[in-house]
């Protein structure tokens, strides 16, 4: 059961988290090829150390023919929280987004992510 209130609605998960979840959640041991990590501590309002943001599709060929150039968002949801006024450019974050930049790559490479597409590099 997950009481009302107790899950942080600022945790984020990735589609690579679910599958060791249901096995983390089934008493079963996750395969050691499978991505992602178990949120069931998410769950239970309680938030690891060292748990990661958010992974998008970085621009890479996929529905649309060709693929799209990549773009990136950020915003202060603290100031701005209807996400309207994009501050990726904005050289008071440049340190927010290197920051990040370097978190989603450590993300990409436990996971096993690839990087963008080489037409896009």
């Amino acid at each position: 059961m997950i009481r009302l209130g107790s899950v942080n609605l600022k945790d984020i998960i990735c589609n690579v988290d679910f599958a060791p979840t249901f096995c983390d959640l089934a008493g079963l041991k996750v395969p050691s090829y499978m991505q992602g990590v178990s949120f069931r501590p998410l769950l239970q309002g309680q938030t690891p150390s060292g748990w990661q943001q958010y992974n998008d599709d970085l621009g890479i060929e996929g529905a649309i023919p060709g693929g799209t150039e990549p773009w990136w968002e950020l915003f202060d949801c603290d100031e701005d929280p209807l996400e309207l006024l994009n501050i990726y450019h904005d050289p008071k974050y440049k340190d927010v987004v290197k920051e990040m930049t370097e978190l989603l790559e450590t993300k990409m490479m436990e996971i096993g992510d690839v990087t963008l597409h080489p037409r896009f590099q």
